[in-house]
C-alpha cells in the first residue's frame, strides 16, 4: 500500500512539474522531438515512394531546420532546369543523418538526467512514507508542500539551464551548416549562392575561423575558382570536429548541472523530513 502511494505521488508530482515547465516556456505539450522530425525526413528521402513522386507536386512530411528548404530548392531546380538531384540529395541525407545522431545522443543524455532525478524523488518520497509508517508520525502538510516546491524548482532550473547551455554551445552551428550546405547545393545546381557569410552573427569566438574560411570560399566562388567542392568538404569536416568536441563539453556541463540540482533541490528533502520527525518527536 505504501509502495503504491509512493509510486503514485512520485509520478503525479513529476508529470505536474513537467507540465508546468512546458506551459511556462510556451511549449506545445505534444510537440514532436527534433530526433523524430529528423528520422521522419530521413525515412522519406530513403524510401522508394520518393523516387516515384512528381517533382512538381512533391511534399515533404515534416519541416526540419534548414534541410527541408534546401531539399525544396533542389527539387525546384531539378524540375525547372533539369539539374542533378541524386548526388546533392545523397550529401544532404548524410548531413541529416549526422544531425539525427546528434539529436538522439542529446535526447538520451537529457532522458538519463530526468530519469535519475525521478528515481531520487521516488527514493525521497519512499523515505518519507516509510519513516511515517515506522514512527507513526504523519508528515505535516507544510513538509510535503516544501518538498514538492523544492522538486518543482529543481526541475524548472534544470530545464531552463540545460536549454540555455545547449543553445549557447550549438546555436552557431546551425547557421554555419545552413550556409555551407547552401553553398554546396548551389555548386550542384550551377547557381550563385544567395546567402553570404558576412551577415553571420556568431556568439562563440572559436567558430570565427570557420566564418573566415566561408568568406574565402565565397570569394573563390565569385571568382570562378576550382576545387570549390573540396574546400566545402574541408569546412564541413572542421565543423564536425568542433561540433563533436562541443558535444562532449555539453555532456560534462549537463552532468555537473544535474549533480548541482540533485544536491540543492532533491537531497534536502531527506533532511527536511528528518528534521520534521525529530522536531515532532521532541515536541518542539
Amino acid at each position: 500500500m505504501y509502495f503504491l502511494k509512493i509510486t503514485i505521488l512520485s509520478l503525479i508530482s513529476y508529470f505536474l512539474i513537467e507540465l508546468c515547465f512546458k506551459l511556462s516556456k510556451g511549449k506545445k505539450l505534444f510537440k514532436p522531438r527534433p530526433q523524430a522530425l529528423a528520422k521522419a525526413l530521413l525515412d522519406f528521402l530513403e524510401g522508394p515512394e520518393f523516387e516515384t513522386h512528381n517533382l512538381k507536386n512533391i511534399s515533404l512530411p515534416v519541416d526540419y531546420k534548414f534541410y527541408s528548404s534546401l531539399i525544396y530548392r533542389l527539387l525546384e531546380s531539378a524540375h525547372k532546369c533539369g539539374t542533378p538531384l541524386l548526388s546533392p540529395l545523397k550529401v544532404l541525407r548524410k548531413a541529416l543523418y549526422e544531425d539525427y545522431k546528434f539529436e538522439v545522443k542529446n535526447a538520451e543524455i537529457l532522458s538519463g538526467a530526468w530519469a535519475q532525478m525521478a528515481i531520487i524523488a521516488f527514493i525521497g518520497w519512499g523515505f518519507l512514507f516509510m519513516a511515517a509508517k515506522l514512527t507513526g508520525i504523519t508528515p505535516t502538510g507544510t513538509v510535503v508542500l516544501l518538498i514538492l516546491c523544492l522538486q518543482f524548482c529543481g526541475v524548472m532550473v534544470f530545464g531552463t539551464l540545460s536549454a540555455k547551455i545547449k543553445k549557447a554551445l550549438f546555436s552557431d552551428y546551425e547557421q554555419l551548416y545552413q550556409l555551407v550546405y547552401s553553398h554546396k547545393m548551389c555548386a550542384f545546381t550551377f547557381q550563385l549562392p544567395s546567402e553570404q557569410g558576412e551577415g553571420l552573427k556568431l556568439t562563440r569566438s572559436r567558430l570565427l575561423n570557420v566564418k573566415k574560411r566561408i568568406h574565402r570560399l565565397e570569394q573563390a566562388i565569385k571568382s570562378g575558382g576550382h576545387g570549390i567542392s573540396a574546400i566545402i568538404d574541408e569546412i564541413v569536416d572542421e565543423l564536425h570536429f568542433l561540433h563533436g568536441a562541443d558535444n562532449e563539453v555539453f555532456l560534462k556541463r549537463l552532468m555537473a548541472l544535474k549533480m548541482a540540482i540533485v544536491l540543492f533541490f532533491f537531497v534536502p528533502s531527506f533532511f527536511i523530513n528528518l528534521y520534521s520527525l525529530i522536531s515532532q518527536t521532541a515536541g518542539f
